[in-house]
């Protein structure tokens, strides 16, 4: 699986922040297992939890762990080191899941393929 997020500048009327798309995919494919919105600037909380939903309510097929995650760029630029070193303990002790990193250079190599920006401002 595939972590990652972005935000195409729509703001959320109630509260002036943007809209955020979460969504956690298949690395292989463009399939996403998970998606879902959020007002403001994506949090651990939200990664946390968007990773369990995936993993117990996906929206095709069973419920399953990972074996691995990779945790994209800007998911780290979002939550910081801490936060980064937090989700990565939580998630191997709660979930025996491995959490990879993205590299800076695969995040930019990616982001340049997709005609899109490495920290999912797309606007």
């Amino acid at each position: 699986w595939a972590t990652s997020f972005a935000t195409f500048g729509i703001m959320d009327k109630r509260t002036g922040e943007l809209i955020y798309n979460l969504c956690v995919g298949m690395k292989s494919s463009e399939e996403r297992i998970l998606t879902y919105l959020s007002s403001g600037k994506p949090t651990k909380v939200d990664l946390e939890q968007m990773v369990y939903v995936a993993c117990t309510m996906p929206r095709r097929g069973v419920p399953y762990r990972p074996g691995s995650i990779l945790l994209s760029y800007r998911w780290q630029g979002a939550i910081g080191a801490d936060g980064v070193e937090e989700f990565r303990n939580k998630l191997n002790r709660e979930l025996d899941i491995v959490v990879n990193l993205e590299g800076r250079n695969d995040a930019f190599l990616t982001a340049a393929r997709n005609n899109n920006d490495p920290d999912g401002n797309n606007f």
